[in-house]
């Protein structure tokens, strides 16, 4: 959204995300590059989350239609409201390989 020109709010609104959230996120790719993006280890136990479970709900009917949200592709902040679950446990999509598409969900190529 950067090389489109937009601004750091207009694409904290469009990803619902903050302002400064998104400036942050800018500012370490500028740093470091796309590595600098990963998530970090966090301190703490390890939450138990019911990944098959998740995955399940999230394919479950073909994938919950993002046209009642008007949006064309779902976002993390917008499916753990759907599905009613935390958005940390929306990011079992990425280990799981699970990519949200336009309207529907996918597996990641290189899982089929």
């Amino acid at each position: 959204m950067s090389a489109e020109g937009l601004t750091n709010t207009e694409t904290g609104r469009k990803i619902w995300a903050t302002r400064p959230k998104v400036t942050s996120w800018r500012n370490r790719y500028a740093t470091a590059g796309i590595d600098a993006l990963v998530d970090l280890p966090r301190p703490g136990r390890p939450p138990v989350v019911d990944e098959l479970g998740v995955v399940a709900t999230t394919l479950a009917h073909g994938g919950p239609s993002t046209s009642a949200f008007g949006v064309s592709q779902w976002l993390s902040r917008l499916l753990d409201q759907h599905l009613g679950i935390s958005f940390t446990t929306v990011r079992t999509w990425r280990k799981w390989g699970l990519q949200p598409d336009v309207g529907t969900f996918t597996f990641a190529a290189d899982l089929k």
